[in-house]
């Protein structure tokens, strides 16, 4: 909301990430020779930029730090290269840790390299190494799977968008983060080329000068082009002087909406398809999914469909320079495999969804809805091509004997495999499925399944990284057994895993090193999982994880009577929002301990919210029955 305005430190934000985006390859080559297994690397043709995705934390490390460490070393972005070699080293341990003391942060922000000049560029090289942005990007986003163009999008624009599944974008949204959105620009158009439009519109510029003659156009046309198209240089020099000044704006505001606004309680019903029970963890709060006992049995049985001996698993090599698309190397690879993979009365036409609507190509090239193709009854003379956005919904009625390459990527879990494989509606009746994996998922398979490389994957080895993949995909928030037993009896145990005294949670932060904790009172409470608010980086333990931009805000309190006094308050528990909303019911039904409502003061106009009368359910509390200085 508001008017459009350019961002922040441009144009040598994206000047800087340029920059360190060509040394990416070089490096990320170097730790493939070190690591073959840890990194993802695919070669393009001369002068195009080289793929490049983080397979295990400990390549994306490597990458890193030898990036920040060049950066340092070169001035990329800073002009650190003159510096001696104690304020290198604490430049580069700002750029590159996510985590260090106070005296260190000072070292760098107090001297006089920290000026109006520096401190953007710096702040830009810690939000790229220790902030996490080129770990995030090439370690979990990809190409056109989850980010690319969108050319028919109204109004149109020159950067790239998120995409809900491969080829598919998501309409009307876009990226938010600024050093994101110029990152996966750049990678877009690295891995795209540029267009004869946007070639004509770099020379146009740098030329400033109008010379093209019908002789000029034919040379670019035929052989200036195709060599400029992928260079990474005239894509840096399109994006930075062409598209990003123009395009890359943003808002003072901004106006957000989600799939929640969809589910909002209206006055008549809304009802949707959820897919499996896997994804129910994701729907809004007003809605239930409906799990009818006669279809508890349906993941269980769709598993053994997939564990039938028939179920074949094939490695999809790494794709040469010379091998075209990715598509192309797919089907390519598919065709040398066993002849169950294809259709064996020979293939007359594709079936595929065009402008999501589903089409048919023939081998005459004509292309015409499948609706009414005489096609839509000959199905075991196509081939059926759906890319993971139609694998929800589609349903055709597929011959009996048809077999399906099921392709795997990065973050495809047990209910998207699924789903997938049950557009076969006869499968464990005669239809078949062959899992096609990648290098990148035959890695991780690897770590899943605790093999050793270059042992063969089995079907069993494929369905369990799905399903590992499901569970770090809902990994959330549990209600532990003995704060359950609490809320139904009343009595809190001496010693339990499931809370700690609350001061003892402060341990994590800086104030531990200011204060001493062993001073504050005990009979003050907190779950763990009110402490545990985000997933520890790979390579730190819990315990040297600094957390305090983490600390959760303290809204839920549980009461819980004494014994043998109930008009007295023995201990006070600060519970998780989830865990609030989890016991809610028990509390208000048992009524053997009190939920308070609470909010910190904020301002002195503010009333005091201590007494913790503001909102309680359960058990009857009595205001004043805690003492507002609880024991040591």
């Amino acid at each position: 909301m508001g008017q459009r305005e350019s961002i922040e430190f441009a144009s040598e934000r994206w000047l800087t990430i340029q920059d360190v985006l060509g040394l990416l390859p070089e490096y990320a080559l170097q730790v493939k020779n070190e690591a073959p297994q840890s990194i993802g690397i695919q070669k393009n043709a001369e002068g195009q930029f080289t793929q490049v995705r983080f397979l295990q934390s400990d390549a994306a490390d490597r990458v890193l730090d030898l990036l920040a460490t060049h950066a340092v070393e070169f001035g990329i972005g800073i002009p650190s290269r003159s510096q001696p070699p104690g304020m290198k080293t604490a430049i580069l341990h700002y750029i590159s840790q996510k985590d260090f003391e106070t005296d260190q942060i000072s070292v760098v922000e107090e001297s006089p390299f920290w000026t109006e000049t520096t401190k953007a560029s710096l702040l830009l090289l810690r939000g790229l190494f220790a902030g996490g942005v080129l770990r995030y990007i090439f370690g979990q986003k990809r190409y056109r799977v989850s980010f690319g163009f969108d050319r028919p999008r109204t109004p149109g624009t020159l950067l790239a968008v998120p995409y809900k599944s491969n080829d598919s974008p998501s309409p009307q949204s876009e990226i938010s983060h600024p050093d994101v959105v110029i990152i996966l620009n750049l990678l877009s158009w690295y891995y795209s080329g540029l267009g004869d439009e946007g070639l004509i519109d770099v020379l146009s510029h740098v030329l400033r000068s109008d010379q093209a003659t019908i002789h000029y156009d034919d040379f670019c046309n035929t052989q200036l082009f195709p060599g400029l198209r992928y260079s990474r240089k005239v894509v840096d020099y399109f994006l930075s002087y062409l598209v990003f000044p123009k395009q890359l704006k943003q808002f003072p505001k901004k106006l957000s909406a989600s799939g929640w606004d969809l589910a909002v309680q209206k006055a008549h019903p809304t009802t949707g398809f959820s897919g499996t029970n896997d994804t129910r963890h994701m729907l809004p709060l007003s809605i239930e999914q409906l799990d009818l006992p006669t279809q508890h049995h349906t993941n269980a049985q769709v598993l053994s469909y997939l564990l039938m001996d028939e179920t074949l698993v094939e490695n999809l090599p790494a794709r040469a320079i010379e091998s075209g698309s990715d598509g192309e190397h797919l089907l390519s690879f598919i065709h040398t495999l066993n002849q169950g993979i294809r259709t064996s009365r020979g293939d007359e036409a594709v079936v595929y969804f065009e402008d999501e609507e589903l089409s048919v190509l023939d081998r005459n090239s004509r292309i015409e809805p499948l609706q009414t193709s005489p096609y839509s009854r000959m199905l075991e003379s196509c081939i059926i091509y759906l890319d993971e956005s139609h694998t929800r919904g589609t349903d055709l009625r597929l011959p009996q004997d048809y077999r399906a390459a099921l392709t795997l990527g990065s973050q495809v879990t047990i209910d998207r495999v699924t789903q997938a494989a049950m557009r076969m509606r006869k499968l464990g009746n005669g239809q078949t499925v062959t899992f096609i994996v990648p290098e990148e998922i035959r890695t991780k398979t690897f770590e899943t399944t605790s093999k050793k490389p270059g042992v063969s994957i089995e079907v069993y080895d494929v369905l369990a990284w799905a399903i590992g993949e499901a569970c770090s995909d809902f990994q959330i928030s549990t209600v532990h057994q003995d704060l359950s037993e609490l809320v139904e009896i009343g009595n809190i145990l001496p010693v339990s895993d499931a809370w700690q005294p609350a001061f003892q949670a402060l341990r994590t932060t800086r104030a531990v090193a200011l204060i001493n904790l062993n001073d504050f009172p005990k009979d003050l409470l907190v779950t763990r999982d009110f402490m545990n608010t985000v997933l520890v980086p790979s390579g730190t333990s819990r315990a040297n994880f600094t957390t305090d931009h983490f600390q959760r805000a303290v809204q839920f309190v549980i009461s819980v009577p004494d014994p043998g006094n109930s008009d007295t308050i023995s201990n006070l528990m600060i519970i998780s929002p989830y865990e609030a909303n989890s016991l809610m019911t028990k509390i208000r039904l048992d009524a053997k301990v009190t939920l308070h409502v609470f909010a910190a003061r904020a301002n002195i106009s503010f009333a005091s919210l201590d007494n913790l009368t503001l909102y309680t359910v359960g058990h009857e509390y009595t205001p004043g029955s805690v003492s507002p200085y609880p024991a040591a």
